[in-house]
């Protein structure tokens, strides 16, 4: 096995909440998601007494990153489950009702334990980070994205509000704030699993077991055109094809181009976070 190569770009976000699990034998990318704040709620801050500023989506990230980092000869699944119970902890301890989805922060993930099982990999996925593979049959796999309808739902209503108040973004978060609250509490670990603290997200998650692989990439949603991501067999193909012809430099040029030029779909005004790891057997 060969770490091929990391990348992360922050984007242009004011407060990146993608993150990197980098601790052998674990690998793996995550994307932390903020509790809803817009005018008149405030964004908290989740401090600690080495970070004196922290959002939540990487309070959560962090979470999983130190569990990892502490604690490398325990089995995935526990490790995401002792995750999960930091993640609750702190919540509560600013004061979050821990069941209510709609008030918490969390992070969706993809980490992979390598090897597993006669030299084989072990997925396990949350939310709509994503994974493509290659076997040594010529084979591809995917992980699907368990996130795109929701996602899609939460675009319109974005486009709606939006022309209702004539791209006055202030007025349009009004509004969409406590719809985004509502909407987590009808999707979040029912539709599909975040790492919240709730603990019905560890029934939900998504495993993957892969067996005799050639090339492993894992990536947060920023790194793909999200748009197609209900496809993900023609996503994977592409991808793949990519990453052949110029490594993850090559995925994520594409990335950036269709971002660029797909304006109406981020009209939050921010740039993506995109963070991949890609592994060659």
């Amino acid at each position: 096995m060969e770490i091929k190569m990391i990348q992360s770009l922050p984007g242009n976000v004011r407060n990146p909440e993608d993150g990197l699990i980098v601790q052998h034998p674990f690998w793996g990318v995550a994307d932390g998601a903020s509790e809803v704040y817009y005018p008149g709620k405030p964004q908290m801050n989740f401090s600690s007494s080495h970070l004196p500023t922290i959002t939540g989506g990487q309070m959560a990230v962090n979470c999983l990153k130190n569990v990892f980092a502490d604690n490398p000869t325990e089995k995935l699944g526990n490790l995401i489950s002792f995750a999960n119970l930091r993640i609750r902890g702190r919540c509560r301890k600013y004061g979050l009702n821990v069941e209510d989805a709609g008030s918490l922060p969390g992070a969706s993930f993809i980490i992979a334990r390598i090897p597993y099982k006669a030299g084989g990999i072990k997925l396990i996925q949350s939310g709509d980070s994503l994974a493509v593979w290659r076997c040594r049959d010529g084979s591809i796999g995917f992980t699907d994205n368990l996130v795109y309808d929701c996602e899609m739902e939460r675009l319109a209503m974005i486009d709606q509000l939006s022309a209702k108040h004539q791209g006055n973004q202030g007025e349009m978060w009004k509004e969409f704030g406590p719809w985004l609250e509502k909407n987590r509490r009808r999707v979040v670990n029912k539709r599909y699993p975040i790492l919240n603290g709730m603990k019905i997200a560890l029934k939900l998650l998504t495993e993957y077991n892969i067996e005799n692989p050639q090339f492993l990439i894992i990536f947060t949603d920023g790194v793909v055109n999200y748009s197609i991501t209900n496809k993900m067999n023609l996503v994977a193909e592409h991808i793949l094809g990519l990453y052949s012809q110029g490594g993850l430099d090559a995925v994520f040029k594409e990335a950036k181009e269709i971002e660029q030029n797909d304006k109406p779909k981020h009209i939050l005004g921010d740039e993506a976070e995109k963070t991949a790891i890609a592994i060659e057997f």
